[in-house]
């Protein structure tokens, strides 16, 4: 999407009011089955923050009626009754509380502040956003390819979480792009980011990870040039797997893609665990976890043994 499009997606936000109070302040009620605090209803999402914030176990909290849970709730507030909080209010429901000691930034003003470190953005991709947990990626002009037609861009993945779940991140990636009836379909490999933390700017992360983006797409495109010469037995995968702890669910996907596809090169095997990752995980932590595996492994140092013919990852 355009730079329009995606400042429109991220307008909600603007609702969204925020203040900061005690625990011990807040008044917490129920009535005719509808749980309150100052007298705002409370979304899901929030009472399950509230819960986090007062130490009240989730599992249990989501599994009672409000007034059963009522007691404890008001209880372990009053034990930490000094500790303060940030509520987030949007429409006169409340739906989140967050820690005032996080670093907590609207996706509105955390992408203006990425667009002044690398200049007006034009193109932003595989953006999902709501208000607990969002992501975007803004995609740059350098770009490699490593296969005739196969353009992959370097970009900047930021995760965000307007309410305050966790401080936003910051990571470098490659964003490879499969065109398929006006369609672009992402897979990405991304190294370890940074999270930006209250003494260090987002500018600042976002030039730091910038000047790397040539070296992590050339480092990307050589893997074309590691020749796998068919010994990605089972045995090999699962050492592999196990090295870089790819879950089990993930490891039948990607090797249903070998079986399906092959894998002759380093970077046929990177872009089966990417395409998982896309594709086949149903949560944005287990994209995550492997989109970095395969951003890992394009980073270290591979061999192929000279006696056995597998591949040897080594930690650069």
């Amino acid at each position: 999407m355009n730079r329009d499009e995606f400042l429109a997606l991220i307008e909600p936000e603007t609702s969204i009011k925020t203040n900061t109070a005690k625990l011990g302040d807040l008044s917490v009620k129920v009535a005719e089955g509808v749980l309150t605090v100052d007298g705002h209803s409370v979304s899901t999402d929030g009472f399950k923050a509230l819960c986090d914030r007062a130490t009240v176990p989730w599992d249990l909290a989501r599994r009672v009626p409000p007034h059963v849970v009522r007691p404890a709730l008001v209880h372990l507030i009053k034990e930490r009754e000094d500790s303060e909080t940030v509520v987030f209010t949007q429409r006169d429901e409340i739906i989140g509380f967050g820690d005032p000691n996080r670093n907590t930034m609207t996706n509105l003003s955390l992408f203006q502040k990425m667009e002044a470190a690398l200049g007006t953005v034009t193109e932003v991709e595989d953006a999902k956003i709501n208000f607990f947990d969002s992501t975007f990626t803004i995609i740059g002009d350098q770009a490699v390819e490593p296969k005739q037609g196969d353009i992959v861009k370097g970009g900047i993945r930021a995760y965000n979480s307007v309410v305050g779940r966790y401080e936003p991140t910051l990571s470098l990636i490659n964003y490879r792009l499969v065109c398929s009836n006006g369609m672009v379909a992402p897979d990405h490999t991304s190294q370890i980011g940074f999270k930006v933390r209250e003494t260090t700017t987002v500018e600042d992360v976002v030039r730091a990870l910038w000047g790397d983006v040539g070296v992590f797409l050339n480092q990307f495109r050589d893997t074309v040039n590691v020749t796998l010469n068919g010994h990605l037995d089972d045995e090999v995968l699962a050492s592999l797997f196990d090295q870089y702890g790819i879950p089990v669910r993930a490891r039948k996907h990607v090797m249903d893609l070998i079986a399906e596809h092959g894998a002759v090169t380093l970077y046929d095997l990177l872009n089966h665990i990417t395409y998982v990752g896309t594709h086949h995980v149903h949560s944005g932590g287990s994209t995550h976890r492997l989109q970095e595996v395969a951003g890992r492994i394009a980073q270290s140092r591979v061999d192929v043994c000279s006696g056995c013919h597998r591949p040897l990852v080594h930690a650069n």
